[in-house]
């Protein structure tokens, strides 16, 4: 089983990818991407500090 999650609060992925996969049975597995510190707009913050969700 692989079911991959692109959730609607964060921007969508910029490449061939899903932020999330979540890989079983036999066990459970989340494999999340690295992400860039983007805004769902599209936006990118200044510094890392406001690139976090509060």
């Amino acid at each position: 089983m692989k079911v991959e999650r692109n959730p609607q609060e964060v921007h969508a992925p910029v490449a061939a990818y899903s932020h999330q996969i979540e890989i079983g049975p036999g066990g459970r597995w989340l494999m999340l991407s690295g992400q860039i510190g983007m805004r769902p707009d599209g936006s990118v913050p200044d510094d890392a500090q406001s690139s976090r969700s509060p």
